[in-house]
Formats: C-alpha cells, sequence, structure tokens
C-alpha cells in the first residue's frame, strides 16, 4: 500500500541533534529564528546568467501575452476594463529579450502603477529579496514545499521547474532568496490536490538536471517529505511558530531547574562550593553594583561597594525568585522590583533579569537528563499549539493523507496516476482560462506577493 505524503514527513523531534542545536541557538543568538534558518553557504559562485535570464524574460512574457489575450477578448462595459487597458497601454511599450528588460517592465511599473501591478503582476517587486513569482489568481496557499540549493544552480532548477509546470498547464507559485542567506533558498507553493504533482517534478528536475550535489541541509524544524526536499504549512509564519514554542518549553524547564536546583550547591570554576541560589544572582548584582556606582551623586559609594548591599540585595532577589521567572517567561517588559537598601532604592527591571534564563540554560545545557527534559515538553506541549508530528499543523495532516478514525483518507500519492503526462485541463480550468473568465481578481492583501512589496 503506497504511504499517503503525511507518513512520508519526518518528524524533526526524532532527529538526535534536535535539543542539542535549539539549546545552542537559544544560548547563543540574539534571532532564534534567524539563526535556525540561516544559510552557512559562504561560496562566492555567480548564478547562471542564462538560466537566470531565461527564468525571468519567459515569465514576463508570458504574463504580457495573457494580458494582451485579456484586453483583447474585453469590451468597454467589462468591470475591470479600464485598468486591464492601462496596462496593457503600458506593457505594450516595452520588448522583452533579457532580464534587463523584466526588471524595467517590473521595477517601473511597481513605481507608477503601484495598485494594479499589486492585482495583476506575476511577479513581486523586484527590488525585493527574497524574489515572489506567481501565475497562479490565487495568493494563499495550503502547503509548501523547501528546497536549500545553492545560487550557482538556483536559477536552473527555477527554470527546469517553471518549464515542467508549463507542460503540464500547472500554475506557478515561488520564492526564492538570491542571496542565499537562509537555508530555505527557494519555496514552492501549492494547494492540496497538486501537491504530489509538484513534489514528482520537484524530484525530476533534481534527477534530470544532476544538481542533487548542489542541495544543502534544512533547517531542522522542518520534515523532510523526501530526501533534500522539505515540507511545511502555506503560512508564512511556521517556523517563527515552532522555534517560539520551542524558546518557550526551554525556558519553562530551564524555569523548572532553577526551582529544584535552588537549595543544592555547586561547584564553581575555581574550586569553590557555593549554594546554587547565590550563583543563580551574582553576576546580576555584581552588574547593578557597578552601575550604581557611576552615579556617586544619588547612590553613597561607601553603602554600594559594602559587603552588606550585596548580600541583601542577593537575599532579596532570592525571595523574589517566583516573580523574577514568572515575569521572564511572559515577557513582562514592565516588571519592576524595588529593594529598599538603608539610605537608597535599588530598581530591578525586566531589562536586568532579560538573560537570566539564557545564562543558567547555557550552565544546565550539557545534562543529558535536562536536555530529555526539554524534549519531553516540546512533546507534550506541541499538542496545544496545533503541531502534529512537529513539521505538520494538525490543520494539514488530514489534507496530507492522515486518516481519521472510522474514515479513509482520500488523498495520497496515487493522485499522480489520476494525472496524464500529456494532460491538459480543459480551458476553464486552466491558467489561461482562469486568467480570462476571473478577469485576474485582486490578490488578497495577506497573501504571498504582497509580503515582498513596498507599501
Amino acid at each position: 500500500m503506497e504511504k499517503s505524503l503525511y507518513q512520508m514527513i519526518s518528524n524533526p523531534l526524532d532527529n538526535d541533534r534536535f535539543v542539542k542545536e535549539m539549546l545552542y541557538y537559544y544560548v547563543y543568538s540574539n534571532d532564534m529564528v534567524d539563526e535556525v534558518t540561516r544559510s552557512d553557504d559562504v561560496s562566492n559562485e555567480s548564478p547562471s546568467i542564462i538560466f537566470h535570464d531565461l527564468l525571468y524574460k519567459d515569465i514576463c512574457i508570458e504574463w504580457i501575452n495573457k494580458i494582451d489575450l485579456l484586453y483583447n477578448s474585453m469590451d468597454e462595459s467589462d468591470e475591470n476594463y479600464s485598468e486591464i487597458k492601462q496596462l496593457y497601454d503600458y506593457l505594450s511599450k516595452y520588448k522583452v529579450r533579457s532580464f534587463k528588460d523584466t526588471f524595467n517592465v517590473i521595477s517601473n511599473g511597481y513605481k507608477d502603477y503601484t495598485t494594479l501591478f499589486s492585482k495583476y503582476c506575476f511577479f513581486g517587486d523586484l527590488s525585493y529579496n527574497p524574489i515572489c513569482i506567481n501565475t497562479s489568481s490565487e495568493d494563499t496557499f495550503d502547503h509548501c514545499l523547501a528546497i536549500n540549493c545553492n545560487v550557482n544552480k538556483m536559477h536552473l532548477f527555477l527554470f527546469k521547474l517553471y518549464d515542467k509546470c508549463k507542460s503540464k498547464n500547472l500554475d506557478y507559485c515561488v520564492e526564492f532568496d538570491e542571496r542565499h542567506s537562509q537555508m530555505l533558498s527557494i519555496k514552492v507553493y501549492s494547494n492540496t490536490d497538486n501537491l504530489p504533482i509538484y513534489l514528482e517534478l520537484i524530484k525530476e528536475v533534481i534527477e534530470e538536471s544532476k544538481i542533487e550535489e548542489n542541495l544543502g541541509p534544512l533547517p531542522l524544524v522542518v520534515g523532510e517529505i523526501s530526501k533534500n526536499i522539505g515540507y511545511m504549512s502555506g503560512s508564512d509564519d511556521f517556523i517563527e511558530r515552532r522555534v517560539h514554542d520551542i524558546k518557550k518549553c526551554i525556558e519553562r524547564e530551564t524555569a523548572e531547574w532553577i526551582k529544584r536546583s535552588l537549595n543544592y550547591n555547586m561547584t564553581t570554576s575555581t574550586g569553590r562550593v557555593i549554594p546554587y541560589k547565590y550563583f543563580l544572582f551574582s553576576k546580576i548584582v555584581i552588574d547593578k553594583k557597578q552601575a550604581l556606582l557611576k552615579h556617586p551623586d544619588k547612590y553613597p559609594v561607601r553603602e554600594i561597594s559594602s559587603e552588606e548591599f550585596s548580600y541583601v540585595i542577593t537575599e532579596s532577589l532570592i525571595k523574589n525568585y517566583k516573580n523574577i521567572l514568572h515575569a521572564l517567561i511572559h515577557n513582562d517588559y514592565q516588571y519592576q522590583f524595588i529593594i529598599p537598601f538603608k539610605s537608597i532604592n535599588v530598581t530591578f527591571t525586566y531589562d536586568d533579569f532579560k538573560d537570566l534564563l539564557k545564562s543558567q540554560a547555557e550552565f544546565f545545557k550539557d545534562s543529558s537528563e535536562y536536555q530529555a527534559n526539554i524534549l519531553k515538553r516540546i512533546k507534550e506541549e506541541s499538542l496545544s499549539v496545533d503541531f502534529d508530528n512537529y513539521g505538520v499543523d494538525f490543520n494539514s495532516s488530514y489534507l496530507l493523507g492522515k486518516e481519521e478514525v472510522g474514515k479513509k483518507s482520500s488523498v495520497s500519492l496515487d493522485v499522480l496516476n489520476n494525472f496524464a503526462s500529456d494532460n491538459m485541463r480543459s480551458n476553464n480550468n486552466s491558467r489561461e482560462g482562469r486568467i480570462l473568465d476571473s478577469n485576474i481578481p485582486s490578490r488578497k492583501k495577506s497573501g504571498i506577493l504582497n509580503r515582498f512589496r513596498k507599501k
């Protein structure tokens, strides 16, 4: 029995490196999402000029031809006639023979006809990166297939995929990062019915173009649906939602370990044995002391420099540790804790504590028990945040073939068998037909292309 797409997607949590690497990103990066997705490809390779030009030129010509066809099929009484005529008149001024011509058409169009291009253009604003191309009349999609392709072969892959989509009369919606600053350098968007077909076409392009060695690893939070091909929902916050969940799980588990360790002793790097609770706040107290000593006019130097100051402040922080941890976990940026000391009040804010959980996560990070507890917490808490096997959202899992109790799934890879190699859908369901019948409806503002257009 053939596997459904759902069954083919690996669970990122099964990767032995998952927790260790997420802990590393949490402790040592300022932007965890950026670190999880950042590409380590530092090659100075250049893109293929031939396929770069072919990709942009051919899609631009296709779009111009569609507008031409649409304009010539309309009457002046049609609802969008004036808009299409204006667009047709503008495009008629250009002859597209290269990427430079395409760039001029699109860039000048967004500059002078922003609304028209936002509604009708196949391209996002080319001054943005990543680039988006969408030949569909839709702007939201259920699914996304992700590939980490280096710059050298990126446009070869994109053009070959476009050529195959065109021959199958399939829509073509892709985002691609020409700087390769992220592992997700290419994203191919799809609805549910056509997802297996896009997957098969991507595999064909990889094999026929012999570019497998040019494909790199995907972010750990992305489940692999096939070798070098990752799956994500069509939502642009797929990775952000998971990283946010991981970060919260690390912080909550760290807070639990702080609570359990509070009354234990620990050995410092110098060999001293001290209560963990004093170690917990030692740096914060030292930093606060140094900050206050810079203002002798407001804070008496003798009082601040005394051992009594360090003792009183540390003990007060220890007694209040639950409120401090609560503020950190819930991002209470307005949090304040005021400690009276002799003639002054010492005020601690959220900013004084913001790195506390990170510093303690670094302290605990090599413990196998700590790592196991984080993984367990992620698995348990993911059930409440719409994640299925962590590589799939619950609302996507049944679309991908997960069987409901007592009900057989109708969505599986055998949809390919119903898609003949020479299949050309009926005109009113083809790209050409849709563009005529719909008069190219306005794209939703929250959709794919609009994320990459100037506001």
